[in-house]
């Protein structure tokens, strides 16, 4: 199912199957007196699930969706040692995902070609 035939919550959840059923996120590392910080393993997993899309037409939507779930498990390591991904809020991966489209369609920076910029426009305009 492409996310363009789909509302964001059925892109999510067909998605989010991508994930293992439990992230183990007890092992935090700070990295300063700010308070950043890594989770073991988090950033490894979620590039492994990333590279499956490279190549796909919808790949700039898979990855910016998966980069947006990394976010939320990362956000929620503070708080938990390990967390189902059915108890992830789709709201809030959506509210992310949406910020980050959105972003890269207007970006300077990024090299972001004409064929993706067209699949965040037609998501937009959903």
């Amino acid at each position: 199912m492409s996310i363009f035939k789909s509302k964001f919550f059925d892109f999510f959840e067909e998605n989010r199957k991508e994930w293992p059923d439990t992230i183990d996120l007890s092992e935090i590392r700070y990295k300063d007196k700010r308070g950043s910080y890594t989770v073991s393993g988090l950033g490894v997993l979620s590039d492994s699930i990333e590279w499956k899309s490279i190549g796909r037409e919808d790949e700039i939507m898979l990855r910016c969706l998966h980069l947006s779930i990394y976010e939320v498990l990362h956000a929620a390591a503070i708080f938990v040692t390990s967390i189902k991904t059915e108890q992830i809020r789709a709201e809030e991966v959506q509210r992310i995902f949406e910020r980050r489209l959105y972003s890269m369609r207007n970006s300077k920076e990024l090299d972001v070609d004409e064929s993706d910029k067209k699949n965040i426009d037609i998501y937009f305009l959903r």
